[in-house]
């Protein structure tokens, strides 16, 4: 199926008289919807930074009660520490000889273990 000039003239279409003619053609409506692509990405970047613009102050707010809330977690978490940590002094210091046993007995059954696995590799 061929197409000659005359057939894409009563199409409608511009008439090409080189392929020089054609190029410039196509290049021209290639610059055209490269033009229009560019008012497309421009519009829509607009409205995406009008939609962040918008959104910002609520992202700084939530940021902000996180961060408030983490510390008032971590403060928390070392109250709770220290007030442990407190109560783990308190009940040694009031059962001292309970905890020195306790690790005398620890101390020789580990030394044990490692008394019979240093046997075994000899």
């Amino acid at each position: 199926m061929e197409t000659t000039n005359s057939s894409m003239a009563k199409e409608g279409g511009p008439k090409v008289s080189s392929i020089s003619h054609a190029l410039n053609i196509l290049n021209d409506a290639a610059e055209g919807s490269a033009d229009e692509i560019k008012g497309m990405l421009k519009s829509d970047y607009q409205n995406l930074r009008k939609m962040f613009d918008t959104i910002r102050p609520e992202v700084s707010e939530a940021m902000f009660e996180m961060k408030r809330a983490s510390a008032e977690s971590v403060e928390h978490a070392k109250e709770k520490l220290l007030a442990s940590a407190k109560e783990i002094d308190e009940t040694v210091h009031a059962n001292a000889w309970y905890y020195v046993g306790g690790v005398a007995a620890t101390s020789a059954f580990l030394g044990y273990l490692f008394a019979q696995r240093m046997n075994k590799r000899m």
